[in-house]
């Protein structure tokens, strides 16, 4: 896990000067090295955090065969099996790293060597024999990869902030994707712009071709999730087996390290059955004494976890490692946060993963086993009750139905969502269209805006958020298609790789090994959905590894903080934050209509502070980053 950075300038020249000001802004990124290589025209940058191979050997930017370089972040996991593959097809290699064998890979195999890689990386490798170079993103986007085109100089990066030392740089908002972080619940990353303006990204699964002779590009896709996430029919025993099969190896290859391995430890389903999986595969190896994990606590006992931390605790008897994540600790690192996340951020609970990878690092876990991505194609969130009710409804399975319904009060009393209702609606707009629908909803006094009055740009609406929504048609399979590859787990992702690496320690996830996820898109509806039960598959194939009290768990928390019971005790100085973040979000917002409903939601309790924060964070972001946020037209 590394920092990397790039200058190409069409004047030939090696922008030495702008390549160190961009490896030393991301110290944190790699605290265990620094390298350059330089060529006409050409300048790669690296900063290193050892995880494989510590030795000199595995310095980067890394030459291979004299017609190579490469400067990489990430790894690839099942780099020792791809060694001895190569090792057969007559390639030698100088170091144990994963490194030197993804140049092998891409001799031998040319882009198709993506394919074959298990891991998360992005990467630049410099072909000096055909003038290109070729940059890729792994398949689900866990490392960052930004870049910047221009006439007279092409840049890429692992962060954003890297771009901002360089001479000549402006920051401006981006204020279509701006707006749409505003409106939709904190969303980013769902598009290849980011909030800056004409920074772009490779988004996950995608690759770019620099042709240093042509000083031009090109980007592709290489991994296409369409082609294989297709739902088949399939054996509940098999299944249940091949996800049990699939998990355990996906872990086991994620232990892989020559530094020490800790895990994350919600008291949640994902991360406890990681946590038990990484248990039994330690004890199996008779190295169950290693394993510590880290949990992010509260005195509030509604979002306080702790209870069922030690039901997997004392199952396991790993160390176990506590935070307590504090409202005034987190408005005073806010700035910090901010910056390591080059973009706002949409609710407190950021903070609380803050916390638990600065905890881990003080106790030397350079390496974190984390539950990403198992909510969005394991059908994890309340999101997916919806889409249950609705495809057994229009598929005439209404025995089916009335049984999930049943269920579900039963077992989600918690939650706010009113199935019956959204029924209603739903079927009055498949019957009578989305126009006639809602002024049957405004005459029942439930209709809803079409423009919020806050917002100040009268287009609102320029498509990109309704094509991330439409990608969701009321089917399971088509919401975990929009949750893992537009809108939930990429915004996710990019947290946790900035909160992890703002503490040098390197996140990986299990849930994210591409078997495990094509085979479970595969799968039929209802085991991921079962009687309103989500994650079914998971529920049932560990139920000899993890305790009852988890898998039969059925609220949800996450890294939460109690962020309702902060904006209640502390909302004269939040009013001031809003205050300020309107003066500097000015061309976006009408900052009178927020204050008037942030006082009416502070009388009624506030029951909803999300779109409150939203205004704060990125009126910090704007000061943090000295945004120019121009008048919306």
């Amino acid at each position: 896990m590394c920092g990397i950075a790039g200058i190409i300038r069409k004047d030939g020249t090696a922008d030495r000067k702008g390549i160190l000001a961009m490896t030393e802004v991301i110290q944190h990124r790699g605290p265990d090295g620094s390298g350059e290589y330089f060529e006409k025209g050409l300048a790669f940058g690296h900063r290193r955090l050892s995880i494989i191979d510590l030795s000199d050997k595995g310095r980067q930017p890394m030459e291979y065969i004299g017609r190579y370089v490469i400067n990489y972040n990430g790894e690839v996991y099942n780099y020792i099996e791809l060694r001895t593959e190569l090792v057969g097809r007559g390639y030698r290699f100088d170091t144990e790293t994963d490194t030197e064998v993804i140049m092998a890979a891409f001799d031998h195999w040319g882009e198709k060597c993506l394919e074959r890689f298990n891991g998360m990386f992005s990467f630049a490798i410099y072909d000096r024999t055909r003038k290109i170079i070729f940059c890729a993103r792994d398949r689900f986007g866990v490392k960052p990869f930004y870049f910047v085109p221009g006439d007279s100089r092409f840049l890429f990066a692992s962060e954003i902030k890297e771009f901002c030392v360089l001479d000549g740089w402006e920051s401006k908002a981006n204020l279509p994707r701006l707006r749409d972080f505003l409106l939709a619940s904190g969303i980013h990353d769902h598009t290849k712009e980011t909030l800056f303006q004409g920074v772009f990204q490779l988004m996950g699964g995608e690759y770019l071709v620099f042709d240093l002779k042509e000083f031009s590009f090109r980007t592709g896709r290489w991994y296409d999730p369409q082609q294989f996430y297709q739902e088949k029919r399939k054996d509940w025993e098999i299944a249940r087996s091949e996800f049990k099969s699939l998990f355990f190896d996906s872990v086991k290859l994620r232990l892989r390290s020559d530094v020490k391995v800790g895990s994350c430890l919600s008291g949640g389903l994902d991360s406890s059955s990681i946590v038990c999986v990484m248990n039994a595969l330690l004890r199996e190896a008779r190295r169950a004494d290693a394993q510590e994990t880290v949990s992010s606590c509260f005195e509030d006992a509604a979002v306080d976890e702790r209870p069922f931390i030690d039901d997997v605790i004392t199952r396991t008897q790993v160390v176990s490692h506590r935070v307590f994540p504090g409202f005034e600790d987190m408005m005073a690192s806010l700035d910090r946060i901010v910056w390591h996340q080059d973009e706002p951020f949409g609710s407190t609970a950021i903070y609380s993963q803050w916390k638990v990878y600065e905890e881990a690092r003080k106790h030397g876990l350079i390496v974190m086993l984390d539950g990403q991505g198992a909510d969005e194609y394991l059908a994890g969130y309340s999101s997916f009750h919806r889409v249950h009710f609705r495809e057994l409804l229009a598929n005439g399975r209404l025995i089916a139905l009335a049984s999930s319904l049943r269920n579900y009060r039963k077992l989600y009393r918690k939650y706010r969502f009113d199935p019956f209702r959204d029924l209603l609606d739903w079927g009055l707009k498949k019957l009578l269209g989305r126009r006639l629908s809602q002024r049957i909803r405004t005459a029942m006094g439930r209709g809803w805006e079409d423009r919020p009055s806050w917002l100040k740009m009268d287009r609102w609406d320029d498509g990109e958020l309704g094509r991330v929504n439409a990608v969701g048609k009321d089917t399971i399979y088509s919401e975990a298609m929009k949750e893992t590859f537009f809108s939930s787990l990429p915004k996710l992702l990019h947290h946790q790789d900035r909160d992890a690496m703002a503490h040098s320690v390197e996140p990986r996830a299990p849930y994210l090994d591409f078997r495990l996820v094509e085979s479970v898109f595969s799968m039929p509806r209802q085991f991921k959905v079962n009687r309103a039960i989500t994650k079914f598959i998971l529920r049932e194939s560990l139920r000899d590894v993890v305790p009852s009290k988890i898998l039969d768990r059925y609220d949800k928390l996450g890294f939460a903080t109690p962020e309702g019971r902060w904006f209640r005790t502390h909302a004269a100085l939040l009013r001031g934050e809003i205050e300020e973040s309107g003066g500097r979000l000015a061309g976006l917002i009408e900052i009178d209509r927020i204050l008037t409903a942030f006082d009416q939601a502070a009388k009624d309790g506030f029951g909803d502070t999300s779109l409150f924060w939203r205004i704060i964070c990125a009126g910090r972001w704007a000061r943090v980053f000295n945004v120019a946020v121009e008048e919306a037209g």
